[in-house]
């Protein structure tokens, strides 16, 4: 009877466990969906591949999981969410994530530069303005202009 006991409580602890796991991984992709909700408007994101986030990042071993979205309209925003396994990294992390806005930034006033646009004017604006920050396990990124930056950061909150 202690065996069956035991086994039952296993069971359960594994099965717990288990879905401990999926309710964490999917509450980053509803943040993520929040974020895009809350910015509505013209712009469509999709979600970048796992290569992208390794290319602009580096192999993150702290990371638990990342969900990066890049905008497909006019005005080419993008932000992303990474969740840590160590709170201890978020400081390095965002080290990380304001050294990839820096290259992109350095990027588009060389292309500017060459050939001058409003399309890229705008861009510029936004990772010139682009805000980074961390809330609990979570680090976040926003090249977004600042009234939606705002409105990204509450709906990240579930506000």
């Amino acid at each position: 009877m202690k065996r069956v006991f035991c086994l039952l409580i296993s069971l359960f602890l594994f099965f717990c466990a288990c879905q401990g796991k999926t309710e964490s991984a999917s509450s980053l992709l509803s943040a993520a969906t929040r974020v895009q909700n809350a910015l509505g408007g013209k712009e469509s994101f999709y979600e970048a591949d796992e290569d992208f986030i390794a290319d602009n990042f580096g192999e993150l071993a702290y990371v638990q999981e990342a969900k990066v979205f890049l905008g497909s309209g006019e005005k080419m925003q993008e932000f992303g969410i990474f969740r840590l396994t160590d709170r201890q990294k978020a400081s390095e992390l965002k080290m990380i994530l304001k050294d990839y806005l820096a290259t992109e930034k350095e990027a588009l006033t060389s292309l500017s530069a060459l050939y001058p646009a409003e399309e890229l004017s705008a861009r510029l604006a936004a990772y010139e303005g682009a805000h980074v920050g961390s809330e609990g396990m979570l680090v976040y990124y926003f090249v977004l202009e600042y009234a939606q930056a705002k409105v990204a950061l509450e709906a990240l909150n579930g506000r």
